[in-house]
């Protein structure tokens, strides 16, 4: 069977549960790929992706989409989050500093909808974060939930 042809990968619950106990309010699913505190205050999106293998390591694509965006704009303190190949492996980003990353990506615009891809390289335990040609790529590092 073709890379390819395999289904999407589906592993967001396991993701938020993974991180739940960083918060001190617990998350409520709003669909499979967004999560509140009951109060609002607290949002944060998760997206996943199988893992790709390269002649240099591991990638790893996602879709981050607009909806996301004003989801996340909304709430006082958000997040993004995402799920490299398991559950076992995540990065957690506060939305002002996910932010702020938005401009280095690439983008695809449609008739009906935009978004960004964002893609994450690993070579021998680094993960960086890549960006558009000529951009410095960001090391995600810092980001990644240990244990």
């Amino acid at each position: 069977m073709s890379e390819s042809s395999l289904d999407p990968a589906d592993f967001h619950a396991a993701c938020v549960d993974r991180i739940r106990s960083r918060f001190d309010r617990p998350l409520v699913k709003q669909s499979k790929t967004k999560y509140v505190t009951s109060d609002g205050r607290l949002a944060l999106t998760c997206s996943v992706s199988k893992e790709h293998n390269t002649a240099t390591g591991h990638v790893y694509w996602f879709a981050y989409h607009t909806n996301q965006r004003e989801y996340l704009q909304q709430a006082e303190d958000a997040y993004v989050l995402f799920g490299c190949g398991s559950p076992d492996r995540l990065f957690l980003l506060p939305f002002a500093k996910w932010e702020s990353l938005l401009e280095t990506l690439h983008t695809t615009q449609q008739q009906d909808r935009m978004y960004w891809h964002v893609k994450i390289s690993e070579n021998h335990g680094r993960y960086e974060l890549l960006g558009k040609r000529g951009l410095e790529h960001l090391d995600l590092s810092k980001y990644l939930v240990a244990g």
